[in-house]
């Protein structure tokens, strides 16, 4: 078992990019793997390294997860960080042999600011990217099969992850907005009701 586990490690080729200027607040890299050496015996201990991540496979491959006696397939999926006793393990799967992921890794805040979402709700979980995103998600996942460059995909990611950011600041505004509106009409009904 050693040697498959040195054979599979050994042969993954990563290069770390940093993600566009306004973005770095919020994600701390995007990690590209490729590994031509896949094979289906290898299931490797999941080993959290006390960040939250997203993983998107392309070019036909995917995780499969085990998590005690269930197991999940992804394409892409959010991770959140892990109690080190959880019994997780996955299989990185390629149908061509070539295993091709990005990893995308949040900073604290940016899960909040780019996901809406807080830590403990994905603490000691997965879940699937389009359960969050919807239809952005398909979209994203959809336009990294169809390019070939690192580069593309990072323009790619660039502008997904800025759009986000839009989102979110609009939800923002208008959640600001609308309390200012209620607190207005607070204080309209009060003075109307001393006069």
């Amino acid at each position: 078992m050693p040697n498959l586990y040195s054979d599979y490690i050994g042969a993954i080729v990563s290069e770390s990019i940093q993600p566009k200027k306004d973005l770095v607040p919020f994600i701390k890299k995007y990690l590209f793997f490729q590994n031509n050496n896949v094979t289906n015996k290898v299931q490797l201990k999941l080993i959290s390294n006390a960040q939250l991540e997203m993983h998107i496979c392309y070019d036909t491959s995917c995780f499969v997860i085990n998590e005690g006696k269930k197991e999940f397939k992804y394409d892409a999926f959010i991770s959140g960080i892990f109690d080190l006793q959880k019994p997780l393990y996955y299989k990185p799967m390629a149908n061509s042999g070539s295993f091709k992921c990005v990893t995308i890794a949040f900073t604290f805040s940016g899960v909040y600011q780019l996901l809406g979402l807080d830590l403990n709700s994905l603490t000691n979980t997965m879940v699937d990217v389009q359960t969050i995103f919807g239809r952005h998600a398909t979209e994203l996942l959809n336009k990294m099969e169809e390019t070939s460059s690192i580069d593309q995909k990072v323009e790619l990611l660039n502008g997904f992850f800025m759009d986000r950011l839009i989102e979110q600041k609009k939800k923002l505004l208008l959640n600001i907005y609308c309390s200012y509106m209620i607190q207005l009409l607070e204080i309209k009904d009060v003075a109307r009701l001393m006069a």
